[in-house]
């Protein structure tokens, strides 16, 4: 949902629908698809179908001698023609449990090393997450001409209690959001800028990440709803008209502390 026009507030299907790939490949874009995450399963084949329609795709983990920690993925940046109109999406293992593999021993700075610890191992792999994105933002500014960045979590975890696959409460799909807009994007694109500037306190679910995607690019399309997009002006969603669990709860039923 978060990569497509499917949303909890449509009734589109999966198979029916644009992913932010098919619409920043007719804006004339070179897609580039990099994940440290699973390439088959239950929670990653719809993904992975998504990204294999990338002009690039590659897992990490189909290289069986390359670290996994989510840093092995800045090698891929490398082999990114600074002169083409570049479209990256990487996909982090992130904050996943078991926390304590998620960042190199000698990275902990709020857990000893190697001591199984939950809540400062969580809290070292999320430092850890910073690190990496820093290092992708600067690379990026520096050889690729990098206009935006987007950056958001599928879920949220309670360190202290096991993942399941059913809903958790909603201290499990609280989660983060940021874009970062360049200087030269912001001169070209000030209604964009404007548009998240005005929009920052307001609520989303990433179901709506394509919108967002769509708006960042100023796409014009009749495969884009601008008042699902919190880089329109046009932004529609209040925190009473937002879903969870698969359009199953409110999200201003969350009352949790």
């Amino acid at each position: 949902r978060a990569f497509t026009e499917v949303n909890q507030y449509n009734d589109k299907k999966f198979y029916e629908s644009c992913s932010f790939v098919d619409i920043a490949r007719k804006a004339g874009f070179k897609i580039s698809w990099f994940s440290n995450q699973s390439h088959i399963g239950a929670a990653d084949t719809a993904v992975t179908l998504v990204a294999n329609t990338a002009d690039t795709a590659e897992w990490t983990k189909l290289h069986l001698n390359q670290v996994q920690y989510d840093e092995s993925l800045l090698g891929y940046l490398k082999q990114i023609d600074a002169n083409e109109n570049n479209f990256i999406v990487f996909h982090l293992k992130g904050n996943h449990f078991n926390f304590i593999n998620r960042y190199p021993q000698e990275f902990a700075k709020f857990s000893k090393p190697d001591t199984y610890d939950l809540i400062p191992n969580y809290i070292d792999s999320i430092a850890y997450t910073d690190y990496v994105l820093q290092q992708i933002q600067e690379y990026a500014a520096k050889h690729l001409n990098l206009q935006a960045m987007v950056y958001f979590s599928d879920h949220a975890t309670i360190p202290d209690k096991r993942r399941s696959p059913n809903f958790g409460g909603f201290a499990t799909v609280r989660i983060p959001l940021f874009t970062y807009l360049a200087d030269d994007y912001i001169s070209k694109h000030p209604e964009v800028y404007s548009a998240l500037k005005a929009n920052h306190d307001k609520y989303w679910t990433n179901d709506l990440a394509y919108e967002l995607i769509c708006g960042i690019l100023d796409i014009k399309s009749n495969h884009y709803d601008e008042s699902n997009s919190l880089a329109s002006t046009q932004y529609k969603y209040t925190k009473d008209m937002l879903m969870t669990d698969l359009g199953k709860l409110h999200i201003i039923d969350d009352i949790e502390k």
